[in-house]
Formats: C-alpha cells, structure tokens, sequence
C-alpha cells in the first residue's frame, strides 16, 4: 500500500464510517450464558422450556416478542454509549469522569430494560400456568 492509499484507507475507517457501526447481530449478547444459554432466564423464573417451546399460544408469542424487542433496546443502548463517549467522544482532562458519568447512565437505563424483561417473564410464567391449568384434568373427590 502507498502512503495515499493509508490515508484512504483511515478516512474509510474514521467517522465519516461511524454510522455502518452497530451491534444489531449481537444484541443478544448480554442474555447468553455460557452454561445454559437463554433457558437460564427462564429456569430462573420457573417456567418449563419445553412447554414453552411447545406452545403456539399467540399470548405467549407476542409477549416474547416484546422480551426480544427489550434485549434489542439494551443492544441498542450500548452501540450509542459506544459511539457517542468512545469512537465520537474526544480525549480531554476530563474524558474518564465524562465516560463514567455516561456509563452510569447507561447503567440505569439497562437495569430498567431488565426489569421490564423480569417482568415479562413473569407474563410467560403466568400464562403458561393459566395455560396448564386448563388442560390438566382435575379429579373430583367424592364426598358422602
């Protein structure tokens, strides 16, 4: 490569390249464990994977739906703490204070997002209950 072609090459790379930035294939990232994957979430709040994914209940579809938009929205949260405090933000004497205070922040933002998540899980956990309910058979007990 010749010296021109560095200087097209880091101008590809530099700002004028920040809006192709995104974390929209990862955005999952942050609900993956490594052990158990998604299905810790939702052990967590006792409900049965397999039921679950069994389920062609529009409720439960449309309530995971909206967990998957709230994982999307924290994905969404990071790509802009990144962009605006770490690939636009410019170094000063106070960069480290200013990321940080950004940081918390973003933090706050995220632990809302979870919350909501919790709480749609609840939803599935609840539904799913109502949903077993119904299609267990109940025994009458006969009392003379």
């Amino acid at each position: 490569m010749d010296v021109r072609g560095y200087f097209e090459k880091w101008k590809e790379k530099g700002l004028g390249n920040i809006s192709k930035f995104n974390l929209s294939n990862h955005y999952t990232t942050l609900f993956d464990d490594k052990e158990e994957g998604f299905e810790y979430m939702f052990k967590e709040m006792g409900i049965d994977i397999e039921t679950l994914k069994s389920s062609n209940n529009p409720k439960l579809t449309t309530l995971l739906e909206e967990i998957d938009d709230e994982m999307y929205n924290v994905g969404y949260l990071i790509e802009s703490f990144i962009i605006n405090n770490l690939l636009v933000g410019r170094m000063n004497r106070n960069f480290l204070e200013d990321v940080k205070l950004e940081l918390d922040d973003l933090w706050s933002d995220v632990e809302e997002v979870y919350r909501r998540i919790v709480d749609r899980l609840g939803s599935v956990k609840m539904e799913l209950d109502y949903l077993t309910h119904l299609t267990t058979p109940t025994t009458q007990s006969s009392q003379r």
